[in-house]
């Protein structure tokens, strides 16, 4: 069977592409729930802090729930920042050396192909587990995200209890 190089190298370049583009994806959306979270987490902070401090007594009763909200979004921005930490990736293409070694006329165009093959899946396997990495963090940081609201919830509903209101 004859292969068509132009059909593999355009394939294995989208495959490249698609996978440092899912990697940015992660990285984008990471960024954007820190900066939520970020916000709301200190305001929260502030909050629980005048009322854990009773600077303002219209806070005391909150300032447990804020504080439980406070310390999850805190966790939540640590996953952001492990969904967005440098690693390592694999740029698409190959290094000058490889296509000098190419224009050896002792070189086939089989094992040219060969060697550029097993040389992309070496970057997309190391690309394919970064992005593995940084969305599992990212998954992380959105449940904590959620959990937040639910945390201070039942932290208030438990002093409601608690103290018979």
């Amino acid at each position: 069977m004859k292969v068509d190089l132009k059909t593999i190298l355009d394939d294995a370049r989208a495959r490249d592409t698609a996978l440092i583009n899912l990697i940015i994806f992660t990285d984008r959306q990471a960024m954007a729930l820190f900066r939520v979270y970020v916000t709301v987490g200190v305001a929260t902070a502030v909050a629980a802090a005048s009322g854990l401090l009773g600077v303002d007594p219209l806070l005391h009763f909150a300032g447990p729930s804020t504080a439980a909200i406070a310390l999850v979004l805190a966790m939540a921005c640590w996953f952001c920042l492990r969904a967005m930490v440098p690693s390592d990736m694999g740029l698409p293409g190959r290094a000058a050396e490889f296509w000098q070694w190419t224009t050896d006329e002792l070189v086939s165009e089989e094992l040219v192909l060969r060697t550029y093959l097993q040389q992309t899946k070496a970057v997309q396997d190391m690309n394919r587990a970064t992005n593995k990495r940084g969305a599992s963090a990212l998954s992380w940081a959105k449940r904590l995200g959620i959990a937040a609201p639910i945390a201070g919830i039942a932290i208030g509903a438990i002093r409601m209890i608690l103290s018979g209101i």
